[in-house]
């Protein structure tokens, strides 16, 4: 996966857009790092489920709301609709 996928878990998945907006991918991470986010486990479940779609020649792969968007082997990007869903509820 990229480092890009998993700055895109933290303000899709985890909330923090606003707290990252000004940071390049990097530093991001190296943020949520700080915040005690638990980045080795989200590379873990972010290479378990794209090395999955892998395997069988997907180009995404949705698991538990999350969409993982692969190219080239790798998780490019992370997408969610959860915000969304919430609202129309």
């Amino acid at each position: 996966m990229t480092i890009h996928a998993i700055r895109r878990y933290g303000d899709r998945i985890l909330g923090l857009k606003e707290a990252l907006a000004d940071l390049d991918d990097i530093e991001a991470v190296d943020a949520m790092i700080g915040m005690r986010v638990d980045v080795p486990a989200i590379r873990t479940w972010l290479a378990f489920y794209g090395g999955v779609g892998v395997r069988h020649g997907a180009v995404g792969v949705c698991r538990d709301g999350v969409g993982l968007v692969l190219k080239g082997g790798k998780v490019v990007t992370v997408l969610s609709r959860r915000g969304e869903r919430r609202r129309r509820a």
